[in-house]
């Protein structure tokens, strides 16, 4: 039976799945090679999530807080939402920076900044601001 080997699509017609034994080697070395680059893919991947920078800023919270929730996060007397810094992350963008088709471009939203003043405690990081414009 006449077949055509899937590496170097010779025709051949001796039996096995290749026309030599070359191009089945070189058949499991390509396939060596792709599995090594993803193993390398995926740890590069790991690593570069791994020691990314990460903000010490809390996010902004997706929805208006009511005192109770306000209350229920409180440990001290700082704002439960900033942690008491009166700034949470900008939701938008990452580090001040929006990305888009290969370009980047400031933040309007924070200004570039990263970060936009808590809308819980307006900015002053305390639990009774935060309390007086929480929602009822």
């Amino acid at each position: 039976m006449t077949r055509i080997c899937p590496n170097c699509h010779k025709v051949f017609d001796h039996p096995g799945k290749y026309c030599s034994e070359r191009c089945s080697r070189e058949v499991r070395r390509q396939r060596l090679q792709l599995l090594l680059a993803s193993v390398v893919g995926v740890l590069v991947l790991v690593f570069a999530i791994y020691t990314a920078p990460r903000s010490d800023l809390r996010p902004e919270p997706s929805h208006p807080l009511s005192a109770f929730e306000i209350q229920t996060l409180a440990k001290d007397d700082s704002c439960p939402i900033c942690a008491g810094k009166g700034k949470v992350d900008c939701k938008i963008c990452i580090d001040g920076k929006i990305f888009y088709m290969g370009t980047s471009a400031e933040c309007n939203r924070c200004s570039g900044r990263g970060w936009i003043d808590c809308p819980v405690c307006k900015a002053t990081g305390k639990l009774r601001d935060a309390l007086a414009n929480a929602t009822s």
